[in-house]
C-alpha cells in the first residue's frame, strides 16, 4: 500500500484545555465585574448618604440660629456658628453663605461668597432637599478641579415673616479618598480573583480533558500488533468517559476480530502457495536443457528467479503473521552478533552488487564475544532485511556501513546508508506493514521493516530510524545481550 502526500490538515492553534481555561476566566471575569460595579455604586451611594446626613445634622443647628436671628447675622457671626458646629472630619472646611428671597448675598464667612445664579437659587425658596448637591467652590482648599464641593440648601422662614436661604458647603476630599482607595482595593482584588480564577481554570479543564488525553495517547498507541493486548483501560470516572471507554473497547474488538480473520487467511495462503511454489522450482530444476532453445532456457532461470522471489514474500507473510500472533522462541540460544551480521551481508551480497552498492561491514572489536539469547536464524532475518532495505535506497556506486557496536549490556547493531533518507510523511510510520513512499512503487512489499521490528521486539529489543543531516538514514537495534557466554 503506497502511502500518497495529503494536504495537511489545518489544527487549531489553540487546545481544548486552554479554550476551557479562557472561557471561565471569561465567565468568571464577567460575574465579578458586574458585582464589583454593583458593589461600587452601592458603596457611593452609602457614603454619599452617610456624608450628606452628617452635613444636614451640622446644618440644622446653625439654620435654627440663624431662623431666631430673623435672617439677621453677620459674617462674623457665620463663621463663628462655622467654627462652632461640631466636626466629623479632621480639617473640614464649612463655607455658610445667606441669600434672601431675592438671591442676594446677606452676609457669608466667604469673600466674595458664591452668587444665587452660581448655586442656583433664584426665584422661590426651594423646599428642604433629601439629598446633596456638587458644586465648585474655589474659597475652599480642596482640590476643587477634581473633588466638587458639598452643597445643601436650607430654606428659613422667620417668626417676622422674612424669608431666607441658607447655603452650606463642605469639602469632600476624605469621601473622593474614601472612594478612591475603595476602587484600588477592588481592583487589586479583582486582578488576583482573575489571576486565581485562570490557575483554577486551568486545573480543573485539566482534570475535565485528562481522560481525552489519556484517549489520545491510547488511541494513537493502537497498531495491528496493539490491538492483541488487554482492554482498554478505564480513563475516567464519568459517564461520558465511560460510554466513550465501552464504544473503544468494541471498535478495538472488532478490529482484533478482523485482524485475526486476515492473519488466518494470509497465513493459510501462504502456506498453500509453498507447495506450488516448490514443485514449480523442482521441475524447473529437473527439465534437461540440452535440446532446449536459449529463449526456453532463459525463461527457465527467470521462471525460477520470480518464484524465489515469490517464496520470499510468502516466507516474509507467515514470519509476519507468526510474529503478530505473540509467537515465541522454543528453544531460544546464544547468537553471537558479529557472526550474525556477517552471514547477513553474505546473503545480501549477490543483491547489492546488482546495484552496484559496497556492504562495508564494521564489527565490534570487543574482548567479548557479543551473544543474544533468541534465534539465530530470525536474528539474521531482522539484519538481512534492514540491510535490503539500505540497498533499495542507496544510489549506485554508493556505500552501506553494517557496524555492531559493545554498548555495556546491549549489542547495537546499524545500517548507515548515503541514499535521499526517509520521507518527513512516513518516517513515524515506517515499520507498519506494507508501508511505502510515492517513489518505491514495484520496489518491494513493504513488509521487511515490519518483521525486522516483530523480530527485535520478540528478542527483547528495538528498533530506531533517524535521518542524517549529512544524507541517508541510518537504523538502529539495541539487543539485550545474554547474561552468561557458552563455554
Amino acid at each position: 500500500m503506497n502511502t500518497s502526500t495529503a494536504p495537511p490538515e489545518q489544527v487549531p492553534r489553540w487546545s481544548l484545555r486552554l479554550r476551557l481555561t479562557l472561557w471561565f476566566v471569561l465567565l468568571s471575569s464577567v460575574i465579578q465585574v458586574t458585582l464589583v460595579l454593583l458593589s461600587v455604586f452601592y458603596l457611593r451611594l452609602t457614603l454619599s448618604t452617610f456624608f450628606d446626613e452628617r452635613l444636614m445634622s451640622r446644618g440644622r443647628p446653625i439654620a435654627d440660629t440663624v431662623r431666631r436671628a430673623d435672617c439677621q447675622v453677620t459674617d462674623e457671626q457665620l463663621e463663628a456658628l462655622a467654627q462652632d458646629s461640631p466636626r466629623f472630619i479632621v480639617a473640614e472646611q464649612i463655607i455658610l453663605t445667606l441669600y434672601d428671597q431675592e438671591g442676594a448675598v446677606l452676609s457669608s464667612n466667604l469673600r466674595p461668597a458664591p452668587s444665587a445664579q452660581e448655586m442656583g437659587i433664584l426665584g422661590d425658596a426651594p423646599q428642604i432637599p433629601t439629598s446633596s448637591s456638587r458644586k465648585n467652590m474655589p474659597g475652599l482648599r480642596s482640590d476643587t478641579s477634581v473633588n466638587p464641593a458639598r452643597v445643601l440648601m436650607y430654606p428659613i422662614r422667620t417668626a417676622s415673616g422674612h424669608t431666607c436661604v441658607l447655603m452650606i458647603a463642605s469639602t469632600d476630599t476624605f469621601f473622593h479618598n474614601i472612594m478612591g482607595i475603595s476602587v484600588q482595593l477592588v481592583l487589586i482584588t479583582l486582578t488576583a480573583n482573575t489571576l486565581a480564577c485562570g490557575i483554577a481554570g486551568w486545573m480543573i479543564s485539566g482534570l475535565a480533558v485528562a481522560p481525552l488525553e489519556r484517549l489520545r495517547r491510547m488511541t494513537a498507541s493502537l497498531s495491528p500488533d496493539g490491538l492483541h493486548g488487554p482492554s482498554v483501560a478505564q480513563v475516567g470516572h464519568f459517564r461520558e468517559a465511560v460510554d466513550l471507554e465501552r464504544s473503544l473497547e468494541e471498535t478495538r474488538s472488532k478490529l482484533q476480530l478482523a485482524f485475526q480473520a486476515q492473519d488466518r487467511f494470509i497465513a493459510n495462503v501462504s502456506h498453500e502457495l509453498k507447495t506450488p511454489i516448490a514443485v514449480i522450482l523442482t521441475e524447473a530444476d529437473t527439465i534437461p536443457r540440452s535440446h532446449l532453445s536459449p529463449t526456453a532456457v532463459a525463461f527457465i532461470e527467470s521462471t525460477k528467479e520470480e518464484m524465489h522471489r515469490l517464496g520470499k514474500i510468502v516466507e516474509s507473510f507467515l514470519m509476519l503473521t507468526k510474529l503478530r500472533g505473540g509467537a515465541t522462541i522454543p528453544y531460544p540460544a546464544p547468537a553471537e552478533m558479529n557472526s550474525v551480521v556477517l552471514e547477513a551481508i553474505i546473503e545480501c551480497r549477490k543483491e547489492a552488487q546488482l546495484r552496484r552498492v559496497a556492504l562495508i561491514p564494521e564489527l565490534a572489536e570487543s574482548d567479548r564475544a557479543l551473544y543474544v539469547l533468541g534465534d539465530s536464524d530470525q536474528l539474521q532475518v531482522l539484519v538481512v532485511n534492514l540491510i535490503r532495505n539500505a540497498i533499495r535506497f542507496s544510489p549506485k556506486g554508493g556505500q552501506i556501513v553494517v557496524r555492531v557496536i559493545d554498548v555495556e549490556t546491549e549489542c547495537l547493531v546499524t545500517t548507515r546508508d548515503f541514499g535521499p533518507g526517509v520521507p518527513p510523511a512516513i518516517l513515524g510510520k515506517l515499520f507498519d506493514r506494507f508501508v511505502q513512499g510515492p517513489e518505491e512503487e514495484g520496489r518491494g512489499h513493504g513488509l521487511g521493516l515490519a518483521i525486522a521490528q516483530g523480530v527485535a521486539e520478540l528478542h527483547g529489543g528495538k528498533i530506531t530510524v533517524r535521518n542524517i543531516p549529512e544524507g541517508g538514514c541510518e537504523f538502529s537495534v539495541r539487543l539485550p545481550l545474554a547474561r552468561s557466554i557458552p563455554a
